[in-house]
């Protein structure tokens, strides 16, 4: 069993040391997200949604998943490059590994999201969705260890606005099974006391504006972790520095 306390003690003790950059990163993405959401123009969806799935139209259209995309293109680069420069040092062989997986899973999260495979070629959104987070869960699972001398609470910010987003999809998905869908937002609706049409788009902020903050979450993460790699080539002794907290886990 996974012993929390020291990934708890990991995440508060770390948080004063990046929240200034957590602030400066997610602070104008949600003024941006905002924005979106209360402009009276274009409906929110135009924004939000994968341009295949969307008519050719103004220069604004699926902006959001394509910073999205432009995202993830950026992590896959930034863990690849440096996947490859750690496996020519000795010692390193860890975290080369553990950045080569992470550049394989930004590069197959980039192409999913522009081709929509997980919508038009495959069967089964839930299915792939749970497939998306038990391949992530063993990644991180199986480099607990170097995971533990990173950084981790970008990795634990970008996974959480993550896991929002694919709740909410979820839910929008299983109430449209039930063919239900009409009844949720005219629900939410309620609750929100708006209409239903201001409802539905919202929902579509919520859920691709989650999504959008997850991604930067993993970019910040990838950035990091690189970084913090790379500057203790040739420091042996100051090795990322917590082993005794990686070894707590086991």
């Amino acid at each position: 069993m996974l012993n929390l306390k020291p990934i708890l003690a990991g995440l508060k003790e770390q948080f004063p040391q990046v929240r200034s950059v957590l602030w400066a990163v997610y602070i104008p993405v949600l003024i941006f997200l905002v924005i979106l959401g209360v402009q009276p123009w274009v409906d929110i969806p135009l924004f939000t949604r994968d341009t295949v799935q969307l008519p050719a139209g103004e220069y604004y259209v699926g902006i959001v998943s394509d910073l999205g995309m432009f995202i993830w293109a950026a992590a896959f680069a930034v863990c690849g490059v440096s996947a490859y420069v750690l496996y020519q040092v000795e010692g390193k062989r860890d975290e080369a590994h553990f950045l080569a997986f992470s550049a394989l899973f930004s590069g197959f999260f980039l192409i999913d999201d522009r081709l929509m495979i997980h919508d038009e070629y495959l069967p089964g959104g839930e299915v792939m969705y749970a497939g998306y987070v038990l391949a992530m869960a063993y990644h991180i699972y199986y480099h607990r260890k170097t995971v533990l001398k990173s950084q981790y609470i970008y990795l634990a910010v970008g996974l959480l606005f993550l896991g929002l987003s694919i709740s909410i999809d979820a839910t929008k998905d299983f109430f449209r099974f039930l063919d239900k869908q009409e009844d949720f937002f005219e629900t939410l609706a309620s609750l929100w006391g708006t209409s239903y049409m201001k409802a539905f788009n919202f929902s579509f902020l919520l859920e691709d504006g989650a999504k959008l903050l997850g991604i930067v979450g993993w970019l910040l993460y990838c950035f990091s972790f690189s970084i913090q790699a790379l500057k203790s080539i040739g420091q042996p002794s100051a090795q990322m520095e917590t082993t005794e907290q990686a070894s707590a886990l086991m």
